[in-house]
């Protein structure tokens, strides 16, 4: 059986901050196959984010990773930063969240969509306005009209969110990290992108690593799933036994929380705090923390459960 393409463990982020060192993501582990679809949920500053950032390379100078990301057998932690550049921009595709605070307000469609290319490829201008052209059919913005001269603002969301699509898959990656790519966009549009997602998955062999709210999306697009709370995970395995038989608190109150069309409940359920350590997470709270490990419960199925032996 042939390794994982990515290959995420111990990993922790540490966050430098005028209070102290905080640890934002803690112990983080999960691995995702070629041609595969994993997503990771949880709510708002669980640290899905911040582990998708660590993961291209991204974080800020005051978020520091320890522990292993390899990707393909190589470490990506501590490799250096001309390496790390050539490994995110050629091997990892990402989509970020907002594409108006990504793009570039100035530079045009097609100078952006080159950018990589110019970057990874010998490519002459011709080949290179050939690829932007591709890349615009495969995304679904090729036959209404030439967008390769617009700017970002003179496009609807939707279409920003393809061009920053394009740009992700722009060098043939194998895994496209998508960090809630449907944020910003209205039902309908949400759908296209997701559906646009799953395509490129399968016409281009791609790993998909998915992060978002949305269990319906995850119950539609993704092979695995990861759930984090407090930076940690909670609960990981094959999506349907997490949508199905979920064995953490957390997903489980993540599942009733989601609404149901006829349902007569005066008040939807909310995801009460399971862990009081969150509130201040520094060192003068660590006695509040459990000590906690992943345990599986079922082959590719791991809960965080409290470790056997240690008092609560």
């Amino acid at each position: 059986m042939s390794a994982p393409l990515l290959q995420v463990s111990g990993l922790s982020i540490t966050a430098d901050t005028a209070g102290g060192p905080y640890d934002a993501v803690r112990s983080v582990d999960f691995d995702l196959d070629r041609g595969r679809a994993l997503a990771v949920v949880g709510e708002s500053g669980s640290g899905k984010s911040l582990t998708a950032l660590a993961i291209a390379g991204l974080l800020g100078e005051k978020l520091t990773p320890r522990g292993s990301v390899r990707f393909d057998g190589r470490e990506l932690i501590g490799m250096g930063a001309a390496d790390r550049r050539a490994m995110a921009g050629r091997r990892i595709g990402f989509v970020f969240q907002e594409p108006m605070s990504s793009l570039h307000p100035i530079l045009t469609v097609g100078q952006q969509l080159e950018e990589g290319l110019r970057a990874h490829f010998d490519m002459n201008r011709r080949q290179r306005a050939d690829r932007v052209r591709e890349l615009l059919d495969i995304v679904g913005l090729g036959k209404a009209r030439d967008i390769r001269g617009d700017r970002i603002g003179q496009l609807s969301g939707g279409m920003r969110q393809r061009v920053m699509i394009a740009m992700a898959i722009s060098c043939e990656p194998e895994l496209v990290i998508a960090d809630e790519p449907t944020t910003a966009l209205d039902v309908t549009l949400q759908r296209q992108v997701i559906d646009l997602l799953g395509s490129l998955r399968e016409r281009l062999g791609l790993a998909l690593m998915l992060i978002t709210h949305d269990l319906g999306v995850v119950a539609e697009t993704c092979d695995e799933a990861v759930v984090m709370y407090g930076g940690q995970v909670v609960e990981s395995g094959p999506t349907a036994t997490l949508l199905h038989d979920p064995a953490h608190d957390y997903t489980r109150a993540l599942l009733m929380s989601i609404p149901v069309l006829g349902d007569d409940r005066p008040r939807l359920p909310t995801v009460a705090s399971i862990a009081p350590w969150l509130r201040d997470a520094r060192q003068d709270a660590a006695d509040l923390r459990p000590v906690t490990e992943l345990v599986t419960v079922a082959p590719g199925h791991r809960v965080r459960r409290e470790a056997e032996g240690v008092a609560a």
